[in-house]
């Protein structure tokens, strides 16, 4: 959209609201700026009433921008919380690899709200994918075999993979990964690290979370795919 602004191939750029540009005011507003100053494009907010033809449009346009930003911010939060209370009554998250499965929690849609609530899910042990990770660790461990050797070894095999992988075959750096896992002997840390976005790109990272108040909560009862 920019190169084409920077071409001059079109004069008005129509927006359903601003926030379809960007929701970070730094963002916005750069880009905001480039558009009218620098291209003399002509922008309108359809449903926001922004339009750079109009006196006062600037003032409008960065309190829109700022308000976009914050329901991101407070819509995060609150998407955290359910979160973070899954975690807590040892529910899934989405967080479970090659070894386990979600079942979902009969009547949990239920307490859910929305037009069509979807079930809680919870993590359990998958026997048949188990054993593979077992036979890495004992032939790593006990056995000392290379995880180069393991790698050819399991794809000779035709050992399952973990559902998020999308390349074929095994590799060394699918061995290491599943060596390296803690969930493997039961540490289920959640919530260690969390998205930043960088304001000036637009571009997201991880960064390990800021310590929070600790919270008085009921520990879990004991179970296969413990949480911790």
């Amino acid at each position: 959209m920019l190169a084409a602004a920077r071409r001059g191939d079109f004069q008005i750029l129509y927006f359903e609201s601003l926030s379809r540009l960007a929701r970070s005011y730094v963002i916005s507003s750069s880009v905001i700026t480039e558009l009218v100053y620098g291209c003399r494009i002509r922008i309108i907010s359809t449903s926001e009433g922004v339009d750079s033809a109009r006196d006062g449009w600037q003032l409008m346009a960065m309190f829109r921008s700022w308000m976009h930003g914050e329901f991101l911010k407070q819509l995060r939060e609150a998407v955290l919380r359910g979160q973070e209370d899954a975690v807590l009554n040892d529910n899934s998250v989405g967080d479970w690899r090659l070894g386990y499965r979600t079942d979902p929690i009969p009547g949990s849609e239920t307490a859910r709200q929305g037009r069509r609530p979807k079930p809680r899910m919870r993590i359990f042990v998958r026997d048949e994918h188990a054993n593979w990770i077992r036979r890495v660790f004992r032939w790593f461990v006990l056995d000392g075999r290379s995880v180069l050797g393991i790698a050819r070894e399991l794809g000779r095999l035709g050992a399952p993979k973990d559902h998020r992988s999308k390349t074929a075959g095994w590799h060394t750096c699918a061995v290491v990964r599943v060596l390296r896992n803690q969930k493997y002997v039961g540490l289920w840390i959640w919530g260690k690290k969390t998205n930043v976005t960088d304001p000036t790109t637009g571009k997201i990272k991880q960064v390990e979370c800021p310590p929070r108040r600790p919270r008085a909560v009921h520990p879990a009862p004991p179970r296969s795919a413990h949480r911790r």
